[in-house]
């Protein structure tokens, strides 16, 4: 329905979606909220979305908190279209950039990484078989994207203050071992969504980093 209508609501905005876009699910709402309440901790802050699809997350906490900076990634160039689209229309400011997971912003470092990456291994629900299969699906047990990003933040030596996740009700216990075996400076904590399960993760840096 949310296709034929070219919209759907989230965070309490009305977004325009098409098929090259994961609908906005009300779960992630609660990752909004998780992202917010960290920015009150902190000063003015740079944000990046990692996979940001229709910028729903992006544009809601751009929405709520105007002061920060904000960044968002995505490999599809049509998903960036949309994710334009929204900005321009709900008049937050973002800097958007092609290509994959943190590689278009290994310039910049910021202080909250956000990401609602693929974490499907497998298709589940026949309510999804319209939305496009990349967006959905990873390998690994699902964990493929987020192994990746968490070798790229290895890689490029960013130093996020948070990094916030969208993942499984099944994936705690996984996510917390890639978690520790990568990005060992960070603690990692695992919340659950309104309806008790399993759904969100924040990695916080235990250890003040700073790039050599």
């Amino acid at each position: 329905m949310a296709y034929l209508i070219k919209e759907k609501e989230f965070f309490g905005h009305k977004f325009y979606v098409d098929k090259n876009v994961l609908i906005p699910r009300p779960e992630t709402e609660g990752l909004v909220e998780l992202v917010l309440s960290k920015l009150k901790t902190l000063p003015k802050s740079t944000i990046l979305d990692i996979g940001t699809g229709s910028g729903n997350i992006i544009i809601s906490i751009a929405a709520k908190a105007p002061r920060n900076t904000y960044l968002a990634s995505d490999i599809s160039n049509k998903a960036l279209t949309v994710a334009k689209k929204n900005a321009k229309q709900f008049k937050v400011k973002i800097k958007f950039r092609l290509g994959n997971l943190i590689e278009p912003f290994i310039d910049q470092d910021c202080d909250i990484i956000v990401a609602n990456l693929p974490y499907l291994h497998r298709e589940t629900d026949d309510s999804t078989k319209f939305e496009p299969k990349g967006a959905l699906i990873a390998a690994k047990k699902g964990l493929a994207l987020y192994e990746q990003l968490f070798r790229q933040i290895k890689k490029f030596e960013l130093t996020p203050k948070y990094i916030c996740l969208e993942i499984g009700r099944d994936q705690g216990r996984l996510i917390k071992k890639l978690a520790k075996k990568i990005l060992p400076a960070y603690e990692t904590k695992v919340y659950k969504d309104l309806f008790g399960r399993t759904r969100y993760v924040i990695l916080s840096q235990q250890v003040p980093l700073s790039r050599p």
